[in-house]
C-alpha cells in the first residue's frame, strides 16, 4: 500500500511571496529537447499570478515540509486561475508535440495536468487546516492510549491469485478451508503483480513516503485506520482526487473492496470518480505490460578509469567532476556506488559542490553553512532534484550554485567584476521574467537595495544591453522584481536583437527593489586602476560595499560592528566608508554576508 501520509522537512521555510513567476525556473529550452518548437517553449514561459513556490510542486512533496504560510500563499483562487489558462495556452501553442519530461514521454499538455494534479493534491483543505498541515498532527498510538482510537469494523478483502487461477483469480483455501492470501507465500516468477505506486512517484526518484502509518507499528490499509483518521475530511478528500485524475493511484480489485469498506465505516453513499487508465481490475491482459520511456537525459557522460584495485566509489567520481554524488546514482541505477567499473556515465551538468560531512537535512545544512551564501530551499532543490533533502548524506556532494554555470574568464591580472566570456548557458537560480534571452552565460538575482543602473556598472554592461537581454523592463527600470534573475551575460556568439523602444535608466535608486533580500547574488568586487589588485567577494554583498576591496570577511551569527573592526585592525570610520550600507547603529549586519574589511 502506498499512502499519502507526509512529513514536515524541518522548521525553515522559504516562503516567497513574489505573486507573478515562471512555472519552470529559468529558459524552457534548458528542460527541454532541443526540437521544442518555439511556441511551445514561450507557453511554458507564461507568467503565473502564483507565488514563486509553485515552482516546488516539481519537487517531491515530503521533500518540501510545506507549512500554513507556504500553502496560503500559493494556494489562491489567481493561481489556480492562472494555471488553467496558462495550460489551455500550452496545449494549443504545443499540440501533440511530446518531449521527455523527467524520464518519460508525455505532450505537454499533460505535463500542466501533472501540476494542476499536484497544484489540487497540494491545496486541499480540511475544515480548519490544510491537509498537508493537517498529516503532522495525527498520532495512532498516542490516539489509542487516549482511548480517542475506533478500530473499524469492516476491513475484510481478498486478494486474487491470478498466479494459480489466471481467469477468475480464485484464491487457493488450505486444509482447514482458510484462504490463502497470495502475499502470505512468495511470489511465483511468473506471478502478474500491479504496482501500487502513483504514476507521480514514477516521475521522481528519491525516499519512500515517510511512516504512511501515523507512528502505528503495522502497515494499515486505506480501510484500516482508526475511524478518526480513516473518515476524516482530508484523507477522504485525497482518496477521492487520487483516483480522479490519471496521475493517482491504480485501481485494483483489492481497491475496489478497501472503497467498499471505507463507504461501510463511515456510513458514506458517495460514489467514486475512476479515471479510465487507472482502472486494471481483472486478470492481467493478455500481453500486458508498461512501457516507461526512461532513457536518462545525459546533460554530459563521465569516464572513469582505474586500476581493478582501486575503483572510486560515487562520491570520489562525483568529486572528480564537479557533479552531484545523488545526480550519479539517479541516472546510473545499474551502477555500484561503492566500487565504479570502469566505463562511461551519464552525468547531470557540473556546478560548484560541497561535500556533506554529517546526515542532515537541507534546510539545516544551509542554515550551518552561511558561508555558501543566502541559498534559499527553493534554489538547493532546484540544484539537486535527486538529493534526498530530508536527510543528506555524510559523504555525499551537492551543488551549492546553479549547474551548468562554468565560464572562461578572460585573461587579466587584475581581478574584474565578473567574466566577460561565457562559453555554456546558465540555469537561472530564480524564476526569469518573460521575454528574457535563452542563451544566458550569467544571470543575476535582484536583492534589495537594487536599481538598474546598479546592476549594469556591477557587471561592467550599459544600461541598453540590460535591457536588450532582459526586455521585460521598461524605459524607467520600475518593473525590477525583486528575487527575480536577470541575464547579465550572453553566452558568447549569441546575437542580442537591440530593443528599438529608447530607454534611459533612472538617475537614482528610486526604483531600487525594497524588501528584503531571500536569493544568493553573484555580485563580485569591481576592478581599479591597474595599480590595485581586488578580490572578489566570496558570497554575497550589501549594496554600497566597496567596488575596490582587497579582503572581505563574511558576518557569523554574535558579530557586531565593533567585532568585525577589531578582528581585522581596522577603525569604525574605515568600516562605513568601505561599506556605506551600514546604518548608524549598525542594525543591518546581515548573516552570511560579506563586507569590505580592506579597502583601496
Amino acid at each position: 500500500m502506498r499512502s499519502f501520509s507526509l512529513l514536515p522537512l524541518a522548521a525553515i521555510f522559504f516562503a516567497d511571496t513574489t505573486f507573478s513567476t515562471a512555472l519552470i525556473p529559468g529558459d524552457p529550452a534548458l528542460w527541454f529537447p532541443s526540437d521544442a518548437p518555439t511556441a511551445c517553449l514561450q507557453a511554458f514561459n507564461t507568467s503565473l499570478t502564483c507565488d514563486n513556490n509553485v515552482q516546488l510542486l516539481n519537487t517531491p512533496t515530503s521533500y518540501v515540509g510545506w507549512n500554513t504560510t507556504g500553502l496560503t500563499n500559493l494556494c489562491t483562487s489567481a493561481c489556480y486561475s492562472s494555471l488553467t489558462s496558462m495550460a489551455k495556452t500550452v496545449t494549443a501553442a504545443c499540440g501533440s508535440y511530446s518531449p521527455v519530461f523527467n524520464g518519460m514521454t508525455i505532450n505537454a499538455s499533460q505535463i500542466l495536468d501533472f501540476y494542476t494534479y499536484k497544484y489540487n493534491y497540494t491545496c486541499l483543505k480540511g475544515i480548519q487546516y490544510y491537509c498537508l498541515v493537517q498529516d503532522y498532527n495525527w498520532n495512532i498510538p498516542a490516539m489509542v492510549a487516549a482511548g480517542q482510537a475506533t478500530w473499524p469494523k469492516y476491513t475484510n478483502k481478498t486478494y486474487p491469485d491470478w498466479a494459480n487461477d489466471p481467469i477468475n483469480g480464485t484464491n487457493v483455501v488450505d486444509d482447514s478451508g482458510v484462504v490463502v492470501q497470495p502475499y502470505d507465500d512468495p511470489q511465483p516468477l511468473n506471478t502478474w503483480v500491479p504496482n501500487d505506486d502513483t504514476a507521480y512517484q514514477y516521475f521522481y526518484t528519491g525516499g519512500a513516503d515517510l511512516d504512511p502509518n501515523y507512528g502505528w507499528n503495522k502497515t494499515l490499509e486505506y480501510d484500516e485506520y482508526p475511524l478518526e483518521v480513516q473518515c476524516a475530511q482530508c484523507p477522504l478528500s485525497r482518496f477521492k482526487l487520487g483516483f480522479a485524475s490519471q496521475w493517482g493511484e491504480p485501481w485494483t480489485d483489492v481497491m475496489a473492496q478497501i472503497w467498499a469498506n471505507i463507504k461501510l465505516n463511515c456510513k458514506l453513499t458517495d460514489n467514486l470518480a475512476v479515471h479510465p487508465t487507472l482502472d486494471i481490475r481483472g486478470p492481467p491482459k493478455a500481453n500486458f505490460s508498461v512501457v516507461w520511456s526512461a532513457t536518462p537525459q545525459c546533460d554530459q557522460n563521465l569516464s572513469s578509469s582505474a586500476p581493478s584495485w582501486s575503483l572510486p566509489n560515487v562520491d570520489q567520481l562525483a568529486f572528480k567532476y564537479n557533479v552531484t554524488s545523488a545526480g550519479l546514482i539517479d541516472l546510473n541505477t545499474q551502477m555500484s556506488q561503492t566500487s565504479i567499473e570502469n566505463g562511461t556515465y551519464c552525468a547531470p551538468l557540473s556546478c560548484k559542490i560541497a561535500m556533506v560531512q554529517s546526515n542532515v537535512g537541507a534546510s539545516r545544512f544551509l542554515a550551518n553553512h552561511p558561508e555558501y551564501g543566502a541559498i534559499t530551499l527553493s534554489q538547493f532543490l532546484a540544484w539537486n532534484p535527486s538529493a534526498y533533502a530530508l536527510q543528506l548524506r555524510a559523504g555525499e556532494y551537492v551543488c551549492i550554485g546553479p549547474p551548468g554555470g562554468a565560464y572562461v574568464p578572460p585573461a587579466s591580472t587584475v581581478m574584474q567584476a565578473n567574466p566577460t566570456v561565457f562559453t555554456t548557458t546558465m540555469k537561472a537560480p530564480a524564476p526569469t521574467p518573460t521575454g528574457t534571452i535563452p542563451n544566458c552565460g550569467l544571470y543575476y538575482t535582484v536583492k534589495s537595495g537594487d536599481y538598474c543602473n546598479l546592476v549594469a556598472l556591477n557587471f561592467s554592461i550599459t544600461f541598453s544591453q540590460l535591457i536588450d537581454m532582459n526586455p521585460s523592463l521598461d524605459s524607467a527600470c520600475s518593473n525590477l522584481l525583486l528575487g527575480y534573475s536577470y541575464c547579465v551575460g550572453a553566452v558568447n556568439g549569441t546575437t542580442v536583437a537591440h530593443q528599438t523602444t529608447t530607454k534611459q535608466p533612472p538617475t537614482t535608486s528610486a526604483m531600487s527593489a525594497t524588501t528584503a533580500p531571500t536569493g544568493i547574488t553573484t555580485t563580485k568586487a569591481t576592478s581599479t586602476p591597474n595599480t590595485v589588485v581586488t578580490q572578489p567577494a566570496p558570497t554575497s554583498t550589501q549594496a554600497g560595499a566597496s567596488t575596490a576591496c582587497r579582503k572581505w570577511y563574511v558576518v557569523k551569527s554574535g558579530d557586531t560592528c565593533s567585532i568585525v573592526e577589531q578582528a581585522n585592525g581596522i577603525t569604525d570610520a574605515q568600516f562605513r566608508a568601505w561599506n556605506t550600507a551600514i546604518d548608524s547603529a549598525c542594525t543591518n549586519l546581515w548573516l552570511g554576508y560579506a563586507y569590505c574589511v580592506a579597502g583601496p
